[in-house]
């Protein structure tokens, strides 16, 4: 069996300049978790995923404007004004920052003409949970772990009904 037999035609692929804020809305509308970025011409030049939304949140620093209390109540509380903020964090889900800026530039890819068997030890070594389906460069698939549980799942009905089940 080819990857081309088993994998999803309709793939949903976003630009590089395409905010994260667009970003996470896509895809929890879509419900997916992530997708091959193309470039202007349509080529593929890397996957982005949820996690990586996660990731550049979790990292985004702002400063912090400063709190306007008296300068008796910080004394009183026993508090140093300039050490309070010292260490602390605080998230911002920038819309600035587009997808060029959080997607992984390293694409595991696979050819329709690939046999399944290739796909899963792409996947199994890479520990990778998609794999784009190229043709000519240009994306012409998706095959998720979704997908080849689905297959596996019809296979192992099959086996069971012929009654070759191990």
């Amino acid at each position: 069996m080819k990857v081309k037999d088993l994998m999803q035609k309709e793939v949903v692929s976003v630009p590089l300049d395409m905010s994260i804020t667009e970003l996470a809305h896509l895809l929890t509308a879509r419900k997916i978790s992530g997708a091959p970025v193309i470039d202007s011409d349509g080529r593929l030049v890397g996957v982005v995923s949820l996690v990586d939304v996660a990731v550049h949140v979790s990292q985004a620093e702002v400063n912090l404007p400063p709190v306007h209390y008296s300068e008796r109540w910080w004394k009183d509380a026993g508090i140093d004004q300039e050490s309070l903020y010292d260490g602390f964090r605080v998230q911002e889900f920038s819309s600035t920052v587009t997808v060029a800026g959080i997607m992984n530039p390293a694409v595991y890819q696979v050819g329709e003409e690939a046999d399944i068997l290739e796909l899963l030890d792409l996947m199994l070594a890479a520990g990778i949970h998609r794999a784009i389906v190229t043709g000519d460069g240009h994306v012409a698939g998706i095959v998720t772990t979704t997908d080849l549980m689905g297959f596996l799942r019809g296979r192992l009905i099959l086996e069971k009904a012929i009654g070759s089940y191990v």
